[in-house]
């Protein structure tokens, strides 16, 4: 099984909770580690997951990576507040051009 087919919060609970005999190579180098990190969290939509699913998620992480709880957190938070930021840039491109072509048809 490669951990690419696992596209579900479902299928990660399914192989968090597989007893099969798994033996894992945990990620090279630390720039490996945190770009698995950020596309995971991408992938699964990280930010509008619920409590118990963001759960499975670094469960997941945590199998996969090596890190420990502590460090994911961190990882993650570094992550959101990224995301935010970009988030707030992006809306206020938006709301730029926007006002723009509101302006442009009145006049």
């Amino acid at each position: 099984m490669t951990t690419t087919n696992l596209k579900t919060i479902e299928a990660l609970e399914a192989f968090l909770e597989g007893n099969q005999l798994a033996a894992f190579a945990v990620l090279g180098n630390k720039t490996q580690r945190y770009d698995f990190v950020r596309k995971t969290l991408v992938k699964f939509g990280y930010m509008s997951l619920s409590k118990k699913d963001k759960g499975v998620v670094i469960r997941y992480l945590i199998k996969m990576t090596g890190y420990s709880r502590q460090q994911l957190t961190r990882l993650i938070q570094k992550y959101t507040k990224i995301v935010s930021t970009t988030g707030i840039i992006v809306l206020a491109m938006h709301l730029q051009r926007l006002i723009l072509c509101l302006f442009s048809t009145l006049s």
